[in-house]
C-alpha cells in the first residue's frame, strides 16, 4: 500500500490542549461547588467526547447536574480554548514534510465540530484538506463513521489512509473503518499503555511518525 493519505487526531495528537480543557472545566466546576481537578487528572479523562468528560471530572453529580454542567462548559471552552493551546514540537514540520510527499492531510476529532474548523485553521492554515469534529449526526469514535466522512471529502479510498492518534479509541477508530492505525506517545496515553493495548504502531516523535507512515 501507498499512503495517499493521513487523518489525524487533534487533542493529544497535533495539539496539546489539556490546559484549556482543564481550566474551562475548572473554572465551571467551581461555580458549582464541585471540587476542581488537576490537569494530570484531565489526561486521563478525555478522549470520549465532552460529556464523558464531565461525566468524570463531576463523577458525584446526579444526571441533570451533569446536563447543566455540560452545557455551561461547552459555552464557556467556545470562548476559551485556545489561550494555552499549542502544537506539539514537530507536528507543523512534520506536516509540511507530508505535504510536500503530495499526500493529503485530515482531521478527525472528537472534539465540538467548530473548535476542531478553528483551531486547525489557527494553528494550520491551509494546511487540512478535510476537517470535521463532534456533531449530533455522527457517532463519536470509535465508530468508523466521522473517518469515513474526512476521507470520502479527501476523495481517497479507505484503504490508502493512515490514521494518527494518542488513545486506544484512535487505533479502534482507524480498524473500524479499515485504516492502518499509528499511536503516537506524546499525548494523552503513554507509549506503554498503547502498546498494551495492541497497538501495532506507536512512535514516540514527529520525525519517528514519518518515517513509519513512508514506509506504509
Amino acid at each position: 500500500m501507498k499512503t495517499k493519505a493521513v487523518i489525524f487526531d487533534l487533542d493529544g495528537t497535533l495539539l496539546n490542549t489539556i490546559y484549556d480543557i482543564g481550566d474551562s472545566l475548572n473554572h465551571i466546576l467551581t461555580k458549582h461547588g464541585l471540587p476542581e481537578r488537576t490537569y494530570e487528572e484531565y489526561i486521563t479523562f478525555v478522549c470520549n467526547g465532552s460529556r464523558k468528560l464531565v461525566e468524570r471530572a463531576a463523577e458525584n453529580a446526579s444526571v441533570s447536574e451533569i446536563d447543566v454542567i455540560l452545557e455551561e462548559y461547552n459555552a464557556y471552552y467556545s470562548e476559551n480554548y485556545s489561550n494555552k493551546t499549542s502544537p506539539y514540537d514537530g507536528i507543523s514540520e512534520l506536516l509540511k514534510k507530508l505535504a510536500e510527499k503530495e499526500i493529503k492531510l485530515g482531521v478527525y476529532s472528537n472534539k465540538p465540530d467548530n473548535i476542531v474548523k478553528s483551531l486547525a485553521e489557527k494553528h494550520f492554515p491551509g494546511v487540512f484538506t478535510a476537517v470535521r469534529g463532534q456533531t449530533d449526526s455522527v457517532p463519536v469514535k470509535p465508530a468508523p463513521d466521522g473517518a469515513w466522512l474526512v476521507a470520502d471529502e479527501m476523495e481517497v479510498k479507505y484503504s490508502e489512509c493512515v490514521f494518527v492518534g494518542d488513545s486506544a479509541e484512535d487505533r479502534k477508530t482507524a480498524l473500524n473503518a479499515g485504516m492502518v492505525p499509528i499511536n503516537v506517545s506524546w499525548g494523552y496515553r503513554s507509549g506503554k499503555f498503547l502498546r498494551e493495548c495492541g497497538a501495532e504502531i506507536c512512535v514516540d516523535s514527529a520525525e519517528e511518525l514519518f518515517e513509519a507512515i513512508m514506509k506504509i
